[in-house]
């Protein structure tokens, strides 16, 4: 679901607050009917950014396997928490107009203007996710090819989503991290600030402002942008003010995906927490890769003869990872040749209905 509502924000809500915001800045979109869609528009992204944040934080799965992640709303003062949630909803709200107003802004001047920035932003963070060895995205895919493809586009929508929206889950080591979430947040106003005095020096020319039919007023322009980020950092400050005070260092965190995989499995405190590292991309723990394998192997007599080590269990574990084939030949229940050609199409379906295990153990 998750998934599914990520790209809903960037294929759908993201496109039409931009769309809209282009037609108002030009002046072909400034109608009470255009201006009443595009605030719906606004806050149709905040809301979607705001609830899947706080849904995930709330999830008790989340907190019983993320204890030091997910939590930061205090469910047990729901005054506090209902407050909370509304500064999120702020927050979110000021980044989509910060991030729209800015694009449709530079597009005033030229369009070659958005292009170069959104290149050197995204170029930017990419360098920096090579340079830390933190590309990779956990989703677990068996060729090269697919992994780097999965990954590229999974960062470009989760960039995108986060420069549009703030959604407070990207923080997460295997989404943008929380250095970089902060950087984005606190640099916003900034940007945009930068984007406004370009914006009006282009502009005060009379040949310019009469060829683009008008244009507004550096009150208007810098009113604006000043108001909506005073808003969006009191908020921020709040926000981090009033929740969970151990949870404020997951906004700094500059923990790897690969990072957080081996920090998980190392913390973990039963067998069926570890699991969870064999629903993950191995490439992200391949640094363990023996450490699990010791894992694995010597619990598997103990396991085979459980209830508990499910079908779906079974088939998170690589073939490779078995080191006594008679074992491997138990757990699998089939021939195992057999069994290897079809690994590309169960790891992603096993994963999945591990997941649902999960969260039906979180409920019960």
């Amino acid at each position: 679901m998750m998934y599914i509502r990520t790209i809903e924000l960037f294929a759908e809500c993201i496109p039409s607050v931009l769309i809209q915001t282009l037609a108002f800045v030009d002046g072909s979109g400034r109608t009470a009917v255009a201006k009443l869609s595009l605030a719906s528009s606004i806050l149709t992204a905040a809301y979607i950014a705001t609830s899947m944040s706080i849904e995930k934080d709330a999830n008790a799965s989340g907190r019983r396997r993320r204890p030091d992640f997910y939590g930061f709303l205090p469910l047990e003062y729901v005054k506090r928490t209902i407050t909370i949630t509304l500064l999120a909803f702020v927050m979110c709200t000021c980044q989509v107009i910060s991030k729209a107003f800015a694009i449709a802004l530079c597009n005033v001047e030229s369009t070659a203007i958005i292009i170069a920035y959104i290149c050197i932003d995204f170029g930017i963070m990419y360098v920096v996710k090579i340079s830390r060895g933190d590309l990779t995205y956990c989703f677990p895919v068996e060729n090269k090819i697919g992994r780097l493809v999965v990954s590229i586009l999974e960062r470009l929508g989760a960039k995108t989503v986060l420069d549009f929206t703030g959604m407070l889950y990207l923080r997460h080591p295997f989404e943008m991290g929380g250095a970089y979430f902060s950087f984005t947040l606190l640099s916003t106003p900034v940007v945009c600030l930068y984007i406004c005095s370009r914006y009006l020096d282009y502009v005060s020319d009379e040949e310019v402002k009469a060829e683009i039919g008008g244009s507004f007023t550096p009150e208007q322009v810098y009113g604006s942008i000043i108001s909506i980020s005073v808003l969006q950092m009191a908020s921020f400050g709040l926000f981090l003010h009033l929740m969970n005070p151990s949870f404020r260092s997951t906004f700094l965190s500059l923990r790897t995906g690969s990072q957080e995989v081996i920090l998980n499995f190392r913390n973990a405190k039963t067998d069926h927490a570890k699991f969870n590292v064999l629903k993950i991309e191995e490439t992200l723990w391949k640094p363990i890769r023996e450490e699990v394998r010791s894992w694995i192997n010597g619990n598997l007599t103990e396991w085979i003869g459980s209830e508990s080590f499910s079908a779906n269990k079974r088939a998170l574990i690589p073939d490779d990872l078995v080191d006594d084939p008679a074992q491997l030949i138990q757990i699998r229940g089939v021939d195992v040749e057999k069994l290897q050609r079809r690994r590309s199409s169960l790891k992603p379906s096993a994963i999945l209905a591990a997941n649902n295990e999960a969260e039906a153990e979180a409920e019960s």
